[in-house]
């Protein structure tokens, strides 16, 4: 399974991302000083010469600052390690603004373990007012757990494809 939020990084907040680090004991200097990295001012160098400072600071997470992915992993954190430890779901990740987990076990296994991971994954999307992006997707080993499962996460509302194969773009 893959799941992709809608202009994710436009929907985190840093002032989030910083009470989150701090609730989960993250060292408050490290994160003063990843803070002033990430949303510092920004000037462009080419040969011989430096442009004035550009972009202005914003309230959310800057798309395509390599800090950006980490920072949001402690928002991410407790949901890979509630699905992980809820449903066994096999290597969870995060990449970037995705996630992803691989299921396995028999075709019920599979079925129930990606309908219930599917619910509590998107309810905590949801939570954090991340919507839920329609690139989001199910890549399976097994076409009719995976065809049911993503009928019965439908009818709970979480709308996954099912694709053969499938990327991020």
């Amino acid at each position: 399974m893959l799941w992709d939020a809608e202009q994710f990084y436009d929907n985190v907040a840093l002032d989030e991302v910083a009470a989150k680090a701090v609730e989960m004991d993250f060292p408050v200097v490290g994160l003063a000083m990843a803070f002033q990295a990430h949303a510092g001012q920004r000037i462009l160098r080419a040969t011989k010469c430096f442009s004035r400072t550009i972009g202005d600071i914003t309230a959310s997470l800057l798309p395509g600052c390599t800090l950006s992915g980490h920072l949001v992993r402690v928002l991410l954190y407790h949901v890979l390690e509630g699905a992980h430890f809820r449903f066994q779901l096999n290597a969870p990740f995060q990449y970037v603004d995705d996630l992803a987990a691989a299921i396995c076990g028999s075709e019920e296994e599979i079925e129930e373990v990606a309908v219930a991971s599917g619910i509590f994954i998107s309810e905590e999307f949801r939570k954090m007012d991340l919507p839920i992006s329609k690139k989001s997707m199910i890549l399976p080993r097994n076409l009719g757990a995976a065809v049911r499962a993503a009928t019965r996460l439908k009818a709970a509302g979480v709308a996954l494809r099912v694709v053969q194969e499938g990327r991020d773009l």
